[in-house]
């Protein structure tokens, strides 16, 4: 039972680490935008 509250947790921050990498990878883009303009 505590493995799987521990796995559980861990595609819980994996998950989250996704969607962080996914915003910077967005904010970076939209910089870049900017700069071309």
């Amino acid at each position: 039972m505590k493995n799987k509250g521990l796995l559980l947790n861990w595609t819980c921050i994996k998950s989250s680490q996704k969607t962080f990498n996914l915003t910077l990878y967005l904010c970076f883009i939209m910089i870049l935008i900017r700069k071309a303009k």
